[in-house]
């Protein structure tokens, strides 16, 4: 990729990523799961949701991609953390049993524009925080060694309405590839031209790197340095 890929979505008031895992090792214990949609509230969400403005791609979707720098570039973008659930979900194209259903995890950022409710999300997620604190885990550093330990195949919208949500970004994170294995920087032989292996051996690299600029800009760039040199 010559040039890095911008995408200007600054009047976003919501940032929303979502994990996709195979299985749920990767998943901190301490994040709550998500309360079942009901049928009737699937619909009446589908039905909202269709009478908005359409969303739009911010660009093709990229595979390997690092997202080391998300949380402190959603930071320093103005966003704060206002809630962590997770939820186990079905795959709809008839695979095996025991491959019938994935894990999520999903991160809600907030401007705080979108406050409603007597309870904001973030006095809740406040909470979740101080309990776990109590217990000696560090709910942040938690999210960061998901973001850390793998490079991902990403989706970006951009949504100018969600449930009366005035601009929402949503990042679908799918399908992750190990960074580490049992904590340790991933090397892969290096090949020739022809396919075969030269007995050297490098570091796994990330195509691009996901950032989020303080201006709110989306930019999706080669990687900034070569990872492993600071392991």
């Amino acid at each position: 990729m010559s040039a890095p890929t911008l995408a200007p979505v600054r009047r976003a008031n919501k940032v929303v990523v979502k994990f996709s895992l195979a299985n749920d090792k990767r998943i901190p214990s301490w994040i709550p799961f998500d309360e079942a949609e009901t049928e009737t509230e699937g619909v009446q969400r589908r039905t909202r949701n269709s009478a908005m403005a359409p969303s739009h791609r911010l660009f093709a979707p990229a595979s390997e991609v690092s997202l080391v720098r998300l949380l402190d570039d959603l930071d320093e973008a103005g966003y704060s953390l206002v809630s962590v659930k997770r939820k186990v979900c079905k795959h709809q194209n008839g695979k095996a049993a025991h491959k019938s259903t994935y894990h999520t995890v999903k991160l809600i950022f907030s401007d705080d524009t979108d406050v409603r409710g007597e309870k904001t999300p973030l006095e809740t997620f406040k909470s979740l925080c101080a309990v776990n604190a109590e217990r000696g885990v560090n709910v942040v550093g938690d999210l960061q060694s998901l973001l850390d330990e793998a490079f991902w195949n990403v989706v970006a919208y951009y949504n100018p309405h969600e449930d009366g949500v005035q601009g929402m970004v949503s990042l679908n994170l799918n399908v992750p590839t190990d960074r580490y294995s049992n904590g340790v920087l991933i090397q892969r032989h290096v090949k020739d031209e022809q396919g075969n292996k030269t007995g050297e051996r490098r570091y796994v690299q990330p195509k691009f790197e996901l950032l989020f600029t303080p201006q709110r800009d989306v930019l999706l760039v080669e990687p900034l340095r070569a990872y492993g040199e600071d392991a």
